[in-house]
This record gives structure tokens, C-alpha cells and sequence, in this order.
């Protein structure tokens, strides 16, 4: 039982080793736990962009986390608060802001993401 949880942990943090979000000029390239290989969008293919102050945790309780919801065409929603080994708060907002100065996209802003 021992040896398969350290077995588990160490396919887990390999796989995590591969999950990431890269910003290159207009390009956005997304490879996360769901994606067998990288996808790449473009600032135009940003359908919406959400910021939430607070999120309900999985007691159903409201908590504050400051976080994002990236939308893109394909359906692909970006949630910056599911990623627990990313960029800061402030990294996240820099992202943001240089996708509205490349697009007419304007920030809509929530109280609570209601979404688990």
C-alpha cells in the first residue's frame, strides 16, 4: 500500500511536470493535465475574460480567491485558481492587461465564481 502511494505521487509529479501555460507575443500555448499535447490559441481566439474576488470552496462556503477565467472559442476555459503551482495574483493581472491592449476584450468583473 505504501510503495503504490509512492508510486501514484511520483507518476503524478512527473506528469505535473509537464503542465504549463506559456505567453509568446499574441500566441497563449496551454498544456495542462487534460491535453495530450500542447494547444496553441492566439489573443483573438480569447472569447471572454472573467475576474472573480471570491470562489466557493468545496463546503459550499464563500473564501476569497482572487482568480480568472479565461475563455477561448473552442470552449477551453483557462481558471487561474486551479493552478496550484503557477504565477502570483499580480503575474496573472499582467497577463490579463496585455491581452486587452492587443483585443477589444474588456474584463468582467464577478463577486463569486459559483463554478466548482
Amino acid at each position: 500500500m505504501c510503495i503504490g502511494s509512492v508510486i501514484a505521487g511520483v507518476v503524478l509529479s512527473v506528469l505535473g511536470l509537464g503542465w504549463y501555460k506559456e505567453i509568446i507575443g499574441d500566441k497563449i500555448i496551454i498544456n495542462d493535465f487534460n491535453s495530450l499535447t500542447p494547444q496553441e490559441y492566439s489573443i483573438q481566439d480569447i472569447t471572454s475574460i472573467t475576474h472573480y474576488t471570491h470562489k466557493l470552496n468545496s463546503k459550499g462556503e464563500v473564501e476569497a480567491e482572487p482568480h480568472y477565467k479565461i475563455s477561448f472559442s473552442d470552449g477551453r476555459v483557462w481558471d487561474t485558481s486551479d493552478n496550484f503551482h503557477e504565477a502570483s495574483q499580480e503575474k496573472y493581472t499582467a497577463v490579463v492587461q496585455h491581452f486587452t491592449s492587443k483585443s477589444n476584450l474588456k474584463v468582467r468583473y464577478q463577486d463569486v465564481d459559483t463554478a466548482n
